[in-house]
């Protein structure tokens, strides 16, 4: 549909590694970057999009929680688009 999005992995804010990062969305009309998605993560590390058979995918790399007996006890995420949005597909 050449529609162009950029997701920012954020991996925290201060002490804290479980925040909201964002998936924006490019409008043409404006020139502008605007927030299509946010999304709660864990200390996120990279986004990474994939295609499989027509199937767009999105993937967090999520590496870090806030417990100090843990630190990196976090799971990652993969969200398929749908209908002009993102449904969490699968936890690894």
């Amino acid at each position: 549909d050449n529609v162009h999005y950029l997701a920012v992995a954020n991996y925290r804010r201060n002490t804290v590694y479980e925040i909201e990062s964002v998936v924006y969305r490019w409008d043409n009309m404006t020139g502008d970057l605007v927030e299509h998605w946010r999304v709660k993560t864990s200390g996120a590390a990279e986004w990474e999009h994939f295609e499989i058979d027509s199937v767009h995918y999105l993937a967090v790399a999520n590496n870090r929680v806030s417990e100090a007996d843990q630190p990196y006890a976090t799971d990652s995420a993969i969200y398929e688009w749908d209908n002009g949005n993102f449904t969490e597909f699968l936890r690894v």
